[in-house]
């Protein structure tokens, strides 16, 4: 019936229009596939799919999966424990496009999608996932739950992106799919403007679509103390008390923070923290007399300047103190990493930073727990173990590199989500340079000078928030790049392509959260005004 309609559409066009029969044969065709981006699904052997990050392996098989129907979830598990974990992943993630989602006793004959544990060839990875799609059913497997998690991830922006485009009709084709990269992050600064629980729901929600698997989140600064430590009150009684521009401040409670990192683990995010020493430390100097060598507590802090606070380092009080902090951060937080910050330590002697650094990496791995700081502490001694974030110093993470660190890709140049878009772009900074989507997606993870691509463990994008008061100004400097970087951290450099980004990002835009950033590399209208695909 339904090509019966489209030759019926098509015998009116014929006798309305003087169009040449060439060019009404290319509208039949345009008909019969329910747009252009469909007649192009399957050609020279490839299939398309709306993914972002773009799959590992694509492969065409003939016919299509209609989704107008109602859809029926077929658990094909006998691992009661794994079933239990995954029976209510697809009605979360898929909702949004069906209208009626069962789980039927038994699955009918055709519109079903097949969940099954099950290894996938070639890659022992275990974010690992193969998608089957056929004409009456799609198939899911995955060796575990975060590998159901993605392909249902990869299903949902599948079908935003044919609903984009009025389609009911996925083409069929297989989805192999694995990340290049296992940390995948991006970084929230909550100490200069302070965002709460339910704010950082709402980022992990979204974060979450496009398989990004970490959030690191700079907690302490000079303009505020976000955590709750027991043992010394007064970082969240006084040093929380405000944020840039004297604005009203705010903290987690140890409870708060462990029911945000439960929720982040449930979407496959892990939650690094992050206690920023010994620098930026004017929230915990204005809170406690003795981390000062003067023994005077600072005044708090609402400025932007960096670089003029110190811990007093000579002290054995001083490390009493990070030990008991790092202590009680580890034992609510089950990242296996503590960030230490460790940057723009510029008011601390040289030799006391080198001694800092070297006794607080024993301090976090006395915790059970692995260091990451910013490139500066390669200039100290650092255990080989501890992670190296890579984020303007070349040298230092040329010798972290040369000395078997693993490093992490964070280069402001190209991954601060804080830096202006453009010239016009109303808020952000620009000290290392603007970044529009097409830097953000093709320079991210370029070779820097020496550095060796290939010992870093991931990337993460970070936004610094100076200039982002509110969740309007996070999700404005987030979105769209944070897709960029969602595919550069998980889709292998050969199989990534900047103009088919662009179309993929337009077809599953619903997706991004309102109030993104709309640059003008990508055509927001598709499909009224686009390109060819291999354009």
């Amino acid at each position: 019936m339904r090509h019966e309609y489209i030759l019926h559409k098509f015998f009116i066009i014929f006798n309305r229009t003087n169009l040449s029969c060439y060019r009404l044969l290319f509208i039949l065709l345009l008909l019969i596939s329910g747009n252009g981006i469909a007649l192009r699904a399957q050609q020279n052997g490839r299939v398309y799919y709306s993914v972002i990050p773009q799959p590992r392996i694509v492969k065409p098989a003939p016919g299509d999966f209609n989704i107008k129907t109602q859809i029926n979830i077929c658990p094909d598990i006998r691992d009661s424990i794994f079933l239990d974990s995954i029976r209510y992943m697809p009605a979360f993630i898929l909702s949004d496009y069906f209208e009626n989602i069962r789980y039927p006793d038994t699955c009918p004959s055709d519109n079903y999608i097949v969940i099954r544990k099950a290894p996938v060839e070639d890659t022992d990875n275990s974010s690992a996932y193969h998608i089957k799609i056929r004409r009456k059913k799609i198939l899911l497997e995955a060796p575990n739950e975060k590998g159901i998690f993605y392909g249902l991830q990869t299903l949902g922006q599948i079908i935003a992106g044919r609903r984009a485009i009025n389609s009911y009709y996925i083409p069929a084709g297989d989805i192999i799919d694995w990340p290049e990269y296992e940390y995948r992050g991006m970084m929230l600064d909550v100490a200069r403007h302070f965002f709460d629980e339910n704010q950082i729901r709402y980022l992990i929600d979204y974060l979450a679509r496009f398989k990004i698997n970490k959030l690191h989140l700079h907690l302490t600064d000079d303009q505020g103390w976000r955590i709750e430590i027991k043992s010394y009150p007064e970082l969240t009684r006084r040093g929380a008390l405000i944020e840039v521009d004297s604005t009203p401040g705010g903290y987690f409670t140890q409870k708060q923070y462990s029911d945000l990192v439960a929720y982040a683990r449930n979407r496959y995010i892990e939650i690094i923290p992050e206690i920023d020493m010994p620098g930026h430390t004017n929230a915990a100097l204005a809170s406690y007399a003795f981390l000062n060598c003067d023994n005077k507590r600072r005044e708090l802090y609402s400025g932007t300047g960096v670089g003029f606070s110190s811990l007093c380092t000579s002290k054995d009080t001083v490390y009493g103190f990070v030990n008991r902090v790092i202590g009680e951060l580890a034992a609510i937080s089950p990242s296996p990493y503590i960030h230490i910050g460790g940057d723009e330590s510029n008011a601390t002697p040289h030799n006391e930073y080198i001694r800092f650094i070297d006794s607080v990496e024993k301090i976090v791995r006395s915790h059970g727990k692995t260091m990451i700081g910013w490139d500066e502490i390669a200039r100290a001694h650092p255990d080989s173990g501890t992670v190296v974030q890579f984020w303007i110093h070349k040298n230092e993470a040329v010798k972290a590199s040369q000395s078997g660190h693993p490093l992490i890709y964070s280069y402001a140049p190209y991954m601060y989500l804080d830096m202006k878009y453009n010239k016009r772009t109303p808020i952000g900074l620009h000290w290392a340079g603007y970044i529009n989507l097409k830097k953000a997606y093709t320079k991210t993870l370029e070779p820097v000078d020496s550095l060796d691509i290939n010992k870093f463990i991931g990337i993460e994008a970070p936004l610094w928030t100076e200039t982002i008061r509110n969740m309007r100004d996070l999700i404005y400097m987030t979105f769209p790049r944070i897709c960029a970087y969602a595919e550069a951290g998980w889709t292998p450099r050969k199989e990534r392509n900047w103009r088919p980004f662009r179309i993929r990002l337009s077809l599953i835009q619903k997706l991004l959260p309102p109030g993104f950033y709309k640059d003008k590399s990508v055509p927001w209208r598709y499909p009224e005004k686009h390109k060819l695909l291999s354009d």
